[in-house]
């Protein structure tokens, strides 16, 4: 039985979410809403905050550099047939055409369980996005705030942990698939306070803190 076009060339899937709790009262198109990426063979997850659907410049950008670090030199990438997302597709073959070849694929029309890759990498990202505010709120005994900064950096921070730490079936985490290697960092909770020593202080001004 021969390969179907989708075994043979790597499928990465891409759709927008809000990361909205249930007391938000903001309308949809009050919100900034996050991009989601998922790529199909190294399980990588990512995910980030943009100003608004469709094709603008940061989000051609962003977009654009997460798939170059995939490191493919031809992807099929598939997303559902909303105007703003195959408007921003678009923008990025533009952007990577000297060096990815891109082959759109569109879900259909009222069938999100076609595409079940992104469907999953979004509930699973929103399970860790509650999980990382509720640690967040109880350290602080404070609510954060739908409007609050830290849950652009939150949505960021949840795709880089599930793509670092979740071992998959093989064994690896998507990061040691794309790598070659174990991530072997220490990591510090979101918005912990660290402190680090200042470059090139060493020696100079003693009676001043260098931290």
């Amino acid at each position: 039985m021969g390969e179907s076009k989708d075994e043979r060339i790597p499928v990465v899937s891409m759709d927008y979410m809000h990361a909205r709790s249930g007391g938000d009262r903001r309308s949809e198109e009050q919100q900034n809403p996050v991009i989601v990426i998922y790529d199909r063979l190294s399980k990588k997850l990512v995910a980030f905050v943009v100003p608004n659907k469709g094709s603008n410049p940061y989000a051609v950008k962003k977009v654009s550099q997460e798939i170059g670090l995939l490191a493919y030199n031809r992807i099929i990438f598939k997303v559902d047939q909303e105007s703003p997302i195959r408007s921003l597709v678009e923008s990025i073959k533009r952007e990577r055409v000297e060096d990815i070849e891109i082959l759109a694929e569109n879900s259909p029309v009222g069938e999100s369980r076609s595409n079940g890759d992104i469907e999953n990498a979004v509930q699973r990202l929103q399970g860790q996005i509650r999980s990382m505010k509720g640690a967040l709120e109880a350290r602080c005994e404070s609510l954060v705030k739908e409007d609050h900064p830290a849950l652009a950096w939150m949505v960021k921070h949840a795709a880089i942990l599930i793509s670092i730490c979740n071992v998959g079936d093989d064994g690896r985490t998507p990061y040691e698939k794309i790598r070659g290697r174990k991530f072997r960092r220490e990591l510090p909770e979101l918005v912990e306070c660290i402190w680090y020593l200042k470059a090139g202080t060493c020696g100079k001004d003693k009676p001043d803190s260098r931290w």
